[in-house]
């Protein structure tokens, strides 16, 4: 009914701000994120394998990481 639309929609209406219950607004810092590394910078060592695969290794790499990667496609 439209009685009934109009208790419900009064109940779930959030409440208006007073001076009793101020509504605030809080600054919030977010850290600036860096800059996305690109796949396209020059790599010092660049694997072309079968089946169109392609790995390039920039000057900081991970030897254990390019290890498990390469054990990974072995096991293919």
């Amino acid at each position: 009914s439209a009685r009934a639309l109009g208790y419900w929609q009064a109940k779930l209406r959030p409440p208006e701000p007073t001076a009793a219950n101020p509504s605030q607004l809080v600054a919030v810092m977010i850290p600036a994120k860096e800059p996305a590394r690109s796949f396209e910078a020059p790599a010092s060592l660049h694997l072309l394998l079968p089946g169109n695969l392609s790995i390039a290794v920039g000057d900081h790499f991970s030897p254990q990481t390019l290890n498990r990667l390469l054990a990974t496609l072995e096991g293919r």
